[in-house]
């Protein structure tokens, strides 16, 4: 089950409506609507806030939701390569092509680490 239809179901149960959430994350309540349909990402800071408005974990709601997590992993790469100088993102990004070249499969693998 995706995270996103964990938190619509314990919103229901516990009659938070989108109004409260996007209160509670300072955004509309389309960007909610839009977050609880998995059309806009959502960051592990609202993922919390979100959890604490439902009373629970933020595990309790991503649980085995492997996309979030590999979403979430990309996002942090992105964010490191950007902390780069030009020519170490020029490396990262060869080094990457030849890792992405060597496992031509690894979107389908699991960690190997």
């Amino acid at each position: 089950m995706r995270w996103y239809e964990v938190t619509t179901r314990l919103m229901k149960d516990r009659k938070v409506r989108h109004f409260d959430v996007a209160a509670a994350l300072g955004i509309s309540r389309q960007a909610v609507s839009h977050k609880l349909s998995g059309i806009r990402p959502t960051t592990t800071d609202e993922l919390e806030i979100i959890a604490g408005l439902l009373g629970v974990t933020m595990q309790d709601l991503v649980g085995g939701d492997v996309r979030y997590i590999q979403d979430e992993q990309a996002q942090r790469v992105a964010d490191l390569f950007l902390k780069l100088k030009t020519g170490e993102q020029k490396d990262a990004f060869e080094r990457a092509l030849q890792l992405a070249v060597q496992r031509p499969s690894a979107q389908g693998d699991s960690d190997e680490n």
